[in-house]
């Protein structure tokens, strides 16, 4: 057996890694007919991403719409003092855990905001509760918050959304130009 450099390795998981990306729920065989691998070889490079926590799971990308959600960015500017323990608990499990919306994704950013939520919730009503229990577990830490409602996703976990066409509806587009 012929031995792999450590740039083909690398070459060989960042392939793999792409398709799982559109692809997670296929299985060892359909990736090895995608790559020209054996079997053995995805199982083995895949085994050895979730050893290294370079994969840390799989999930399904879900159109919201059917069932009666939508997405919301919540961005938090922070005044500049330190934040607690405790805040940073309530941020980490609280907020993941105990609000009544669902949140997709929770970032610490550097720019014009120093957090960003993404949550999926059936109406504003929803988002501004969220914001104002948000404001309680902050209080005196949160400088602004602002809440932006996701109109339309074009591109979102790997995927071009499959309804691209409705996105013509928010533009006056000529179709015959």
């Amino acid at each position: 057996m012929a031995k792999v450099t450590k740039e083909q390795q690398e070459a060989d998981e960042k392939l793999i890694l792409n398709l799982l990306k559109t692809n997670g729920n296929k299985s060892p065989n359909h990736l090895a007919e995608k790559t020209k691998f054996s079997r053995q070889k995805v199982w083995r490079i895949i085994s050895r991403l979730e050893e290294n926590n370079t994969i840390l799971g799989y999930h399904a990308v879900i159109d919201n719409t059917k069932i009666n959600l939508k997405k919301y960015i919540i961005s938090l500017k922070t005044k500049a003092k330190p934040m607690t323990e405790k805040m940073l608990n309530s941020l980490k499990w609280k907020l993941l855990k105990e609000l009544n919306v669902t949140t997709d994704s929770l970032h610490y950013t550097h720019g014009s905001s120093d957090w960003l939520l993404t949550i999926m919730a059936p109406d504003i009503k929803s988002i501004i509760k969220t914001c104002h229990i948000l404001e309680y577990l902050f209080e005196g830490y949160l400088k602004d918050i602002q809440i932006t409602e996701v109109l339309f996703t074009v591109y979102d976990n790997g995927f071009i959304n499959p309804k691209i066409d409705e996105l013509d509806e928010f533009f006056n587009i000529d179709k015959k130009l």
